[in-house]
């Protein structure tokens, strides 16, 4: 594209030549930046006291297309439209001597937002503080009848005043202008993808895009990358594909409410978002500065868990059990202590599917109390057979897939084991609960020590019997004379009497060894059943399959000026790396094996695919015990630095429980002097390889932990294929 000769200074900004002067009074200095169609200016207004200023012009060949002509002009009437300060203003308009129209805008002395965020996410406070100016700044735009289209963090300029950081949005370009004196324009797909509505990917853009686009950003600024990755946008596309991770997970000690109002604005169905880019912002702001003691995934609490289920819920026809829950949770509802704790927001509900738990916070005897009135209400429904379960212990609020709140954790589980060790009517109740209870007076009459019992995956617990003579069911469970019966050996068999005499029957000595016998009669009779199957020539169950495992991360270096620049940071997935960082792969073996790291490449001189042996390399062994951690490259002042062309560079991990002959015939090659690695160009060995890697990545798993940073893939295979992808700008 030519520029405007009028126009072809140098781009430092001292220089001796004499600089263009347009509409006798703007003096251009150099130029800032240019994009497809127009290059932008910086100059100094004469007539002002050299007040700086910026010249928009088109570039030569943009010029030529209609569209982009109108929407150059439509650029100036929307910015003259809109009066708010968060929004870049236009000063004056002209023409070169070459008759290239230009604009004259407002100068933003600061930095746009791309240049500030952070690999892992902004600060929440200067997050929040940001997006309520963007999202106020939309909102005077759409009030005014202007779609931005383009909202991305390089178009939101953020600059210091008075120690204050202030936003101004910036590149009206491709705005869309509701009843423009331009008349109507053709309509045209145009912006960043990366930030697109659906709806805007098909053509038909709206108020609502321009909140999506703000909801992509405010994902960016708070996890540190965007929420859908790759190059094939189907989540622009689908419905199905337009579910991203929730930003919660990248980020755990963010505010719930915070993810749900982000994945609300990146609603597939532009109805489903916010009303207006300030409700979207508004409401992103409380949650991250608000009162978010109820919301936010913090540390780990001390909680009081009321477990309650339906006893024989799966014989029930689906009708039936729908109607058992129903009821169930109207009575449970009608707790005075529920609601109370409702009231002071101390309780978190979660549905089990045949019951449900409910968690109390701050007063340990309030389940306890809830199960007794639930008890009570349940009587005159004798057909609704309800078991409870009692536990203290620790537990996280997390958020489900919804983003609702949420309690895991050791706390729940117990009561649920708890629980599982009764019968219909039983409050059962663990010894940490007990504990509490007995210090009260009122409480140790109805309590009864049933011992300590092994339930599921070999965990004991100790049990009480909670038990009123209003609520409660005071006979001993049913589970617990099983699990007796199990640790405590049956009475001697009598002595036979002479063969003479005729033994008279055995008198049982109680009900609970008579039940013991119609237990072990069953247990008997089954084991003998067991040994049948064997005796009869059936094969051993088959062992279960063992799996190829490895974990990875990706380590960053930072480099300015040349110079390595802050502390390297790591990653446990990929992210879109900048041209300034470095990187290098990092592997944990987590069993013995065998390790390849290849890189897709293109030959220069012949255009061809290359695939380069990043590891081993000449002298290293591709055979790594369990334990071992390799680094790529491994040299630890050693970096991959990518180059200055944006794009995306394409890594294989080959883990593997024997050595691949394929890939130790490649790795025997000469290095290549250029590079120090061994460079695969023959076309048949690059097919034969890219068959090889295909056919090994077809059953891995991979599971980031960004806890531990550390991605770990596993693969029901003996060979275990990764595509690790580094896209960078």
């Amino acid at each position: 594209m030519e520029d405007d000769p009028t126009l072809r200074i140098s781009k430092e900004e001292e220089s001796s030549e004499p600089k263009p002067l347009l509409k006798e009074r703007y003096e251009v200095e150099r130029e800032l930046g240019r994009g497809g169609m127009s290059v932008v200016f910086l100059a100094r207004d004469k007539m002002l006291h050299d007040k700086r200023v910026v010249i928009k012009v088109l570039l030569e060949e943009a010029s030529q297309d209609e569209w982009v002509r109108r929407k150059f002009h439509q650029e100036m009437e929307a910015l003259a439209r809109i009066d708010h300060p968060g929004v870049v203003g236009v000063l004056d308009t002209g023409r070169t001597p070459t008759g290239k129209d230009f604009l004259v805008m407002q100068y933003v002395l600061g930095a746009n937002l791309r240049t500030l965020l952070p690999p892992t996410g902004m600060d929440f406070k200067r997050a929040a503080n940001l997006i309520r100016q963007t999202g106020a700044a939309l909102d005077a735009a759409h009030a005014a009848g202007v779609l931005h289209r383009d909202v991305k963090p390089e178009n939101i300029m953020v600059r210091q005043i008075g120690g204050d950081e202030h936003v101004t949005l910036i590149d009206f370009g491709i705005a869309g202008i509701a009843n423009s004196v331009l008349g109507p324009a053709v309509t045209k797909i145009a912006g960043s993808t990366a930030y697109m509505a659906p709806e805007q990917f098909a053509g038909e853009p709206s108020r609502a895009s321009d909140i999506y686009a703000l909801g992509v950003v405010a994902y960016e600024m708070l996890t540190g990358t965007r929420p859908f990755q790759g190059t094939t946008y189907t989540h622009l596309t689908s419905e199905d594909n337009a579910m991203c991770m929730r930003p919660g997970e990248l980020r755990p000690d963010l505010p719930v409410a915070a993810g749900r109002a982000i994945l609300k604005a990146l609603s597939f169905r532009p109805e489903r978002r916010f009303g207006s880019a300030r409700e979207f912002a508004d409401e992103l702001y409380s949650a991250l500065v608000g009162d978010t003691s109820n919301n936010r995934a913090a540390g780990p609490e001390m909680a009081h868990v009321l477990f309650l289920d339906l006893v024989g819920y799966s014989l029930l026809n689906m009708d039936q059990q729908k109607a058992a829950i129903k009821e169930l949770q109207s009575l449970v509802r009608q707790s005075n202590r529920l609601q109370q704790a409702e009231r002071s927001r101390e309780i978190v509900r979660l549905p089990t599917g045949d019951g449900m738990a409910l968690v109390f916070f701050r007063d340990p005897t309030a389940p306890a109390r809830c199960a007794l009135e639930v008890a009570e209400a349940l009587k005159p429904h004798p057909s609704l057979q309800v078991r409870m379960g009692i536990h203290t212990g620790p537990v996280f609020r997390v958020a489900d897939i919804n983003e609702n709140s949420n309690v895991s954790g050791g706390g729940i589980n117990m009561a649920q084991r708890v629980m599982d060790c009764g019968d219909g009517g039983h409050i059962l109740v663990s010894k940490a609960v007990a504990d509490v209870l007995t210090q009260f007076s009122d409480w140790q009459p109805y309590l009864t020590d049933l011992g300590e019992h092994q339930v599921k995956h070999g965990v004991t617990v100790h049990i009480f019997n909670l038990a009123t003579p209003q609520a409660g069911n005071p006979a001993m469970p049913t589970k617990v004379i099983q699990m007796k019966s199990k640790v405590e050996p049956p009475p001697p068999a009598p002595e036979p009497p002479p063969a003479a005499e005729a033994a008279p029957p055995p008198e049982p000595e109680s009900g609970s060894t008579r039940r013991i016998a119609t237990i072990l009669v069953p247990i008997l009779l089954a084991a003998a059943g067991v040994a049948a199957w064997k005796f009869m020539g059936e094969s051993e169950p088959p062992p279960p399959a063992v799996q190829t495992e490895i974990g990875y991360w990706v380590t960053v270096q930072k480099y300015r000026d040349g110079q390595p620049y802050q502390d390297p940071f790591r990653l446990a997935r990929e992210m879109i790396f900048e041209k300034d960082y470095a990187i290098a792969l990092q592997f944990i073996a987590t069993q013995d094996g065998f390790l390849y790291v290849l890189n897709a490449g293109t030959d220069g001189a012949t255009g061809g695919r290359t695939l380069n042996m990043l590891y081993p390399r000449t002298g290293d062994t591709a055979g790594i015990a369990r334990g071992r951690e390799i680094r790529v490259p491994p040299d630890r002042t050693a970096w991959f630095r990518f180059d200055d062309a944006t794009g995306k560079e394409t890594c294989y991990l080959v883990w593997s429980r024997a050595a691949i002959p394929e890939l130790e015939k490649a790795r025997a090659l000469p290095p290549d002097p250029n590079y120090r690695v061994v460079v695969v160009r023959d076309p048949a060995s690059v097919a034969a390889l890219e068959e090889l890697l295909a056919s090994g990545s077809q059953r891995v798993a991979a599971k980031p932990n960004d806890e531990t940073k550390t991605t770990q893939l596993t693969s029901s295979g003996d060979v275990l294929v990764h595509k690790i992808e580094l896209e960078h700008h």
